[in-house]
């Protein structure tokens, strides 16, 4: 039996950690990408699609305010 950490979906899930998408974005980034090519290869998602997610999880990476900010609050 396989550790469920073994699986590269599950050691990249911290791309939906709000901390680390504050705080370590451009890492958040790669996990989303192996994250993508998990799912690609589990059928789950169509390759021709990982470019506009990958394109749409950036633009909300820009947009998350600072923690501290009033906006963040």
């Amino acid at each position: 039996m396989k550790c469920t950490l073994s699986y590269a979906l599950v050691r990249n899930l911290n791309a939906l950690d709000p901390k680390d998408m504050v705080n370590n974005p451009n890492e958040c980034r790669e996990s989303m990408k192996k994250i993508l090519t998990a799912l690609v290869h589990a059928s789950k998602v169509k390759e021709k699609d990982c470019v506009a997610i990958l394109v749409e999880y950036g633009k909300f990476l820009a947009k998350i305010p600072v923690i501290g900010s009033t906006v963040f609050s």
